[in-house]
């Protein structure tokens, strides 16, 4: 399936107002920052967050070599329209694509009738090349052929004999995660929704339009928040 993403490569234009509803279907979490032990979330998503939300709907889940290829390009295309380039990427590692293509205006409105705050564990995937050997036994799920590889072969105390396996364990780590327990906030919004105004470019104005008619859950925070979207004309 072809991916249409002309859009990119024009200049963007915010030439049309329009009101964006999020209405929540799961708990969220949506966290800003990449901190260490604790994920606390924000209270309304961000305008990166409705970037990751808008480019979700539409379909566009490139990987980072992929989007890194695609903000390159961007940045070409403006240099000859003889516009700044901006690539949004502080606070982690998603480089959004759509951040110049619309602006939140006004303050966004919380219409819930209620909200729960709470703390869980968040199963997180932890990686550290530099130091494999150590956490390759904290992964819960391996394949029966990288168990056999890593602990059924087995090796001698000695130096040479554990840089050996220290070796092939990090040959092997890109197919495999050890998971670390980590405290994250959820915020439970009952009955409700965000409202947002927004001004954007008219052609992506229609093609969240288009896509929602057909494909209408989208996620804010992580994979579990599920949310439902509704985009009107304000002008």
């Amino acid at each position: 399936m072809m991916m249409d993403i002309s859009i990119l490569g024009k200049e963007p234009i915010l030439n049309k107002m329009a009101v964006l509803t999020i209405t929540p279907l799961a708990p969220l979490s949506m966290v800003a920052e990449m901190p260490g032990s604790y994920y606390k979330s924000l209270k309304m998503p961000n305008k990166k967050m409705l970037c990751g939300l808008i480019e979700n709907i539409l379909g566009w889940h490139f990987n980072l070599e992929t989007r890194k290829i695609i903000s390159n390009d961007m940045k070409q295309c403006r240099k000859k329209m003889k516009l700044t380039f901006e690539s949004h990427v502080e606070g982690s590692t998603y480089i959004p694509l759509l951040m110049d293509f619309f602006q939140i205006i006004d303050t966004p409105k919380l219409c819930f009738d209620a909200v729960c705050f709470y703390d869980d564990i968040w199963a997180r995937n932890h990686s550290r090349k530099d130091s494999a050997i150590m956490h390759a036994p904290k992964c819960r799920n391996v394949s029966n052929e990288l168990y056999n590889k890593l602990y059924l072969d087995k090796v001698d105390k000695k130096e040479h004999a554990y840089k050996d396996y220290e070796e092939r364990v990090k040959s092997l780590s890109p197919n495999f995660y050890p998971v670390l327990p980590t405290k994250r906030e959820y915020i439970d919004y009952q009955n409700g929704s965000y409202i947002y105004k927004l001004t954007m470019d008219k052609r992506l104005f229609e093609m969240i339009r288009d896509k929602l008619i057909r494909y209408n859950i989208g996620y804010l925070g992580n994979s579990e928040g599920w949310v439902n979207l509704n985009i009107s004309d304000n002008d």
